[in-house]
């Protein structure tokens, strides 16, 4: 991992330090094929593709962590109670790449962060280790997963309000469009992940009537 300029990515006020250089979002099939952040992917391309060597990632996610991760150490990150996985790794027969991954909850935030590899286990420590609580900052969460029980509109109003109790402002910009209903989001800005000064407008773009 460069251990040069960084930047903060994260979720309300939970947030990681990594290499300015790394990607957001740079995936192919689910893939990371750079290094980079994952956070708020709308869609994953149906196709299989191993991870490449020397490719390092971070993901974040809501609720409790995917798959059946057995905390084996409990510590304190500025006052917040964080459960870390071991580190496991995999190694994939389409390309030979070994891959190591380890999973980070913090049940008190509703959060789970998971730091994958090929460059080894070394690396997934290190990123896991810059786990941090902003004292000043606010990560931008990802909207909010669609449910068959609530309409487009309630949940843009649902993710808004939540911009709202971070401390951010919110800016509704509407566009007229054929194809999804009226309040689909398409678009957060910035876009989630990014941390910013409380008191930061977000604008969100939804489908208008």
């Amino acid at each position: 991992m460069n251990t040069g300029d960084v930047r903060w990515v994260g979720i309300g006020r939970v947030a990681v330090a990594v290499p300015e250089e790394w990607g957001t979002n740079e995936l192919r099939c689910g893939t990371p094929v750079r290094d980079t952040v994952i956070v708020d992917v709308a869609m994953v391309e149906l196709c299989h593709l191993p991870r490449p060597p020397d490719v390092d990632s971070l993901e974040f996610g809501q609720g409790s962590p995917p798959g059946d991760v057995v905390a084996t150490e409990v510590s304190q990150v500025d006052g917040v109670q964080m459960h870390r996985g071991q580190t496991d790794s995999l190694l994939q027969p389409d390309n030979g790449v070994r891959v190591w991954s380890s999973t980070v909850s913090l049940p008190g935030e509703g959060l789970w962060i998971r730091a994958e590899s090929s460059r080894g286990p070394e690396q997934v420590n290190e990123v896991l280790g810059r786990v941090s609580v902003l004292r000043d900052g606010i990560g931008i969460p990802p909207r909010n997963s669609s449910s068959d029980n609530e309409r487009d509109e309630e949940q843009t109003g649902l993710y808004a309000q939540r911009l709202l109790d971070l401390g951010l402002e919110v800016t509704v910009e509407r566009r007229v469009m054929e194809g999804p209903s009226a309040g689909h989001l398409l678009k957060v800005s910035p876009q989630p992940g990014t941390v910013v000064p409380e008191g930061t407008r977000v604008v969100l773009t939804v489908v208008g009537d």
